[in-house]
């Protein structure tokens, strides 16, 4: 049986369960005061009807003239008056008095001088009335029944559609192919929260995936022309081409270019979106600038508040901060500038140069992996690639631009602060 079989049948049965419940306490209760309201009849019939028995002649008889009030209607009321047993006389109308019938009810009263008066009260309207109300809750009682089956079958049509659309994007899933974000349902409860939670894992997923592809093209591209580069260098050591003493720096020189691609390309990998907490850039600047040559920390100057606050991770932003300075002292005539300013919940960095700068066509595509302004320019050309990967992950932004003397890498990154 399907999980949907399931659970209609389970609405279905609660709710007949609990028609039937009401049902049966209701008809009970109606029951109960049917039935008190006889014995308030007989009650109400003993405390008036023994005034009529006239006792003024030998032989009593029934007078109902003496009655205060008379029942408006005697076919329903039957009476006697015994004494040791005896009858002495029944009525209205010499109607006979029922005996063990279960249509009537019966009381008495003893009266003076060992007179018992009874009365019996007939119960057929009750039990119409009865047995009317039970025929009545039964219909009420199937047409509840198929108007709740009805609406179950709307709303399940209704609450089951989120369900399915997160069962067929789990079965692309499982074929490695990534679904569009599913519908989120309206408000704030457990399938709704489900939704959002697997539209997450699946933006989790399509970055990690991308993340791969990426990290496999990369390395299949860049990693091709040092090998074949080596390949070439050792065929032409095997057959006598070029001495020792000209392969091995060579060598050395590719390994150490394929251990920076390998180095950069799993750092870029490795940075997802992450979890930030709060930071103070001053020690991630002293970090910085203490591992420096000593002439690149004299051509350094701070300016601006270092103790400012952002939202983190403090190797993230160590790494990113040292790309874009070591980027800075690298191609600068002069000295390297960096600024921090305090906005509005975001803290600026400014990284400032006094070199060449960049010609506007390269502008744009200069943060992509791999991208080199000239082939004499040294490196690999995942500095600024990675500091992008990394600001961008922590919920920042990195703006590259030309000055009329210099260039300048601005990064904005979260701040603690609130103006």
């Amino acid at each position: 049986m399907s999980f949907r079989t399931r659970l209609v049948l389970g609405f279905v049965l609660a709710i007949f369960l609990a028609t039937a419940v009401q049902a049966l306490i209701a008809y009970g209760l109606y029951k109960n005061w049917l039935e008190q309201s006889a014995q308030e009849y007989i009650e109400r019939f003993l405390r008036n009807l023994p005034r009529g028995v006239d006792m003024s002649k030998a032989e009593p008889f029934y007078n109902p003239e003496l009655l205060a009030t008379q029942p408006t209607d005697w076919s329903w009321i039957r009476y006697r008056l015994l004494k040791d047993q005896q009858l002495l006389f029944e009525g209205p109308d010499a109607e006979r008095f029922p005996q063990s019938n279960a249509l009537w009810t019966r009381g008495e009263k003893v009266l003076e001088n060992g007179y018992v008066f009874q009365i019996a009260l007939n119960l057929e309207d009750i039990r119409q009335s009865l047995n009317d109300y039970r025929r009545t809750t039964l219909l009420t009682f199937l047409c509840t029944l198929v108007v709740a089956v009805a609406l179950i079958i709307v709303l399940y049509r209704f609450s089951i559609g989120p369900i399915q659309n997160l069962t067929l994007a789990t079965r692309l899933l499982k074929y490695q192919r990534l679904p569009e974000p599913v519908p989120v349902p309206p408000g704030g409860d457990e399938v709704s929260t489900l939704a959002r939670s697997f539209n997450e894992m699946v933006t989790e997923l399509n970055a990690f995936l991308e993340r791969e592809r990426s990290f496999t093209r990369y390395v299949s591209h860049e990693l091709r022309t040092p090998l074949s580069a080596m390949r070439a260098q050792l065929e032409a050591f095997e057959l006598g081409l070029l001495p020792k003493d000209e392969v091995v720096p060579t060598l050395k020189d590719m390994l150490l270019r394929i251990e920076r691609i390998l180095d950069g390309l799993l750092k870029l990998a490795r940075v997802t979106s992450l979890e930030k907490t709060q930071l103070s850039l001053e020690p991630i600047f002293n970090e910085i600038l203490r591992v420096l040559p000593k002439s690149d920390q004299v051509r350094i100057s701070l300016q601006g508040k270092q103790d400012l606050n952002v939202l983190g991770q403090a190797e993230l932003i160590k790494q990113a901060l040292r790309n874009l300075i070591e980027n800075a002292l690298k191609y600068s005539e002069g000295s390297v500038v960096i600024e921090m300013i305090q906005k509005p919940q975001i803290v600026i960095i400014i990284v400032r140069d006094e070199g060449p700068g960049v010609p506007e066509p390269h502008l744009s595509k200069l943060a992509q992996p791999f991208y080199q302004v000239s082939v004499e320019q040294h490196g690999i050309g995942l500095g600024l690639a990675l500091a992008k990967h990394v600001v961008e992950s922590l919920g920042g932004s990195l703006t590259l631009r030309n000055l009329p003397k210099g260039f300048e890498a601005i990064i904005g990154l979260p701040s603690t602060i609130l103006a």
